[in-house]
């Protein structure tokens, strides 16, 4: 009898220590790490034929995990993107079952090369997949610090400090993204913008975008659309941008607009792979006066651009126009306009009235052209207190130089003038 209870005994102690052994190695060592990345790689490579690289897992595997040093890439080892630091807090009852929630994923360091990551994974989402039944719930999301490259010139940021939070469903074939608060430096052009209470849809190869508040220094706005993830990339958005303000915006304009000028526009844009047309209906004030029925329908391809509509109202001012061009080389115009007075717009100090239309062209960059030609057909206008019936000829300004290479016609009643010349 006695020796039962000794063997009982010492059963029930080798079986804490065991236990107790078992429990240790479950809660307080990474027994499972390399089981769980390889079990990471392979379904990353089986589902996307992508190859994911970790450095380490830490942490206790029923309640946390923290990834480090994540490197997503191709199998012909082109880098898509890497994570420096992820952090995934869930229970882990709820995380194993048909419908997986997840507490929180919180993501530090994400940075990715554009556009050669995005078509990449565009094209593989994009592809029809086998319906599930399962949902996944990530309760909240967190990417601290994202950073875009330009996949033709890694050492090009488009894109830094980014952060967004929100939270993500995947239900069958679509997945939701609630982007409760972006905010990113745009680097080509040094602003920073912030969006928020965005509701993001993926539905097989369509992507859609719901209730986007948008904030750039003053200007807030509204953004909707849809976005094909087929080749080619296409989007079609609805746009609204309210209090634009331009000397925000543009530089070196101080004598053409007023500190406070701002306009307000609403329309749409439709994106076709790189090129991007706008239907769009503006107002605002311009140099204190109200700018009335605006509107720009036009197209941009890379830096070449074609605005088929300009126009607008100004006080007694109609301005229509059209242009072409490339915003490295030059450009193309055609301008008319009604009761135009270049003393409004600050261009020149004295009072004008001109009535008729205009060709410009502009040879070189536009921030600094090296030459600019005009050639003017006005009739019925005035300048200062002159009045004139028709004026009509070619103008160039080059070097700081006024030219008129022909003669220009000056009609004023019955008497008609010749005039050639330049002047500074």
């Amino acid at each position: 009898m006695k020796t039962s209870i000794k063997i009982a005994i010492w059963i029930f102690i080798g079986i804490f220590f065991v236990s107790s052994l078992g429990i240790f190695c479950i809660f307080w060592t990474n027994w499972w790490e390399t089981i769980l990345i390889s079990q990471i790689n392979k379904q990353i490579y089986t589902r996307y034929g992508l190859v994911v690289k970790i450095a380490k897992i830490d942490g206790n595997i029923f309640k946390h995990l923290q990834i480090t040093n994540i490197i997503l890439s191709t199998p012909s080892n082109y880098r898509l993107g890497t994570v420096s630091n992820l952090r995934l807090d869930y229970h882990f009852m709820s995380a194993i079952g048909k419908n997986p929630i997840i507490e929180a994923i919180i993501a530090d360091t994400v940075s990715f090369g554009y556009p050669r990551t995005i078509d990449t994974l565009a094209l593989l989402f994009g592809k029809p997949s086998q319906k599930s039944s399962s949902q996944i719930d990530l309760k909240r999301i967190l990417i601290a610090d994202l950073i875009v490259t330009d996949s033709r010139n890694p050492n090009k940021r488009l894109l830094s400090d980014g952060w967004i939070e929100g939270g993500l469903k995947v239900s069958g074939d679509s997945i939701r993204l609630v982007a409760d608060s972006v905010h990113a430096v745009l680097q080509t052009i040094q602003e920073e913008i912030a969006l928020s209470n965005a509701n993001i849809l993926k539905v097989n190869n369509s992507l859609f975008v719901q209730g986007c508040r948008v904030k750039s220094k003053s200007t807030i706005g509204n953004l909707s659309g849809k976005i094909s993830l087929e080749t080619p990339f296409s989007g079609e958005f609805a746009v609204r941008m309210d209090n634009v303000v331009l000397s925000e915006r543009l530089k070196n304009v101080e004598k053409i607009f007023s500190e406070d000028d701002f306009i307000s526009l609403n329309g749409n844009v439709t994106i076709l792979k790189d090129e991007i047309n706008t239907d769009i209906k503006f107002q605002g004030k311009l140099r204190g006066r109200e700018v009335t029925d605006g509107l720009l329908i036009g197209e941009i391809h890379n830096r070449i651009f074609n605005v088929k509509t300009l126009s607008f109202m100004s006080g007694d001012e109609t301005i229509y126009g059209i242009a072409n061009g490339d915003f490295d080389s030059g450009i193309t115009a055609n301008l008319e306009m009604t009761n135009l007075d270049l003393l409004y717009w600050g261009i020149i100090q004295k009072k004008t009235l001109l009535n008729g239309s205009t060709s410009l062209i502009v040879d070189g960059k536009i921030k600094a052209p090296e030459k600019i030609t005009a050639d003017i057909d006005f009739t019925g206008c005035a300048f200062d207190t002159l009045g004139f019936d028709k004026v009509q000829g070619r103008v160039i300004y080059s070097n700081g130089l006024f030219a008129i290479p022909d003669t220009m016609l000056i009609i004023q009643g019955p008497t008609s003038y010749r005039i050639t010349g330049e002047g500074d």
